[in-house]
């Protein structure tokens, strides 16, 4: 999974090609962690029913110059550079992260608290992973 932490954010201004590459990143990083496409259309904040977007940007259809969607994408990026970092001998946490409830959630998984907050939950969980690092 390393070869997907390669784009740390999203800044303004990226390429057509980085954000192609990135889409791709972001759709087999949802794969990983097990989320349907309905999941990953939230994870992204397009519409539930936006089954098509999804399977375009993991054939290469770059991501929108939209900067929601573009934080969104860097903020996962971020979070799976330090679930790799705080968990390198264990890939099935890594995977499983995402759906798996945790007590400093609330007993909520990561993607529930995206689900309920939007970007303002996937920012807070990349945060919290960063502190996490930092200890």
């Amino acid at each position: 999974m390393e070869a997907i932490a390669t784009i740390d954010d999203a800044p303004d201004g990226i390429s057509r090609k980085e954000r192609a590459s990135l889409a791709r990143m972001c759709v087999r990083l949802l794969d990983l962690w097990g989320l349907d496409r309905r999941q990953q259309a939230v994870m992204l904040g397009l519409s539930p029913r936006t089954r098509s977007t999804l399977r375009n940007y993991a054939n290469g259809t770059p991501l929108p110059e939209q900067r929601d969607i573009l934080d969104r994408a860097g903020h996962l990026m971020g979070i799976i550079k330090s679930l790799e970092i705080l968990f390198p001998e264990n890939p099935e946490l890594v995977e499983s992260w995402a759906t798996t409830p945790d007590q400093a959630l609330g007993g909520m998984t990561p993607y529930q608290v995206v689900a309920r907050e939007g970007l303002a939950g996937l920012r807070d969980l990349r945060a919290y992973l960063d502190y996490l690092r930092g200890r």
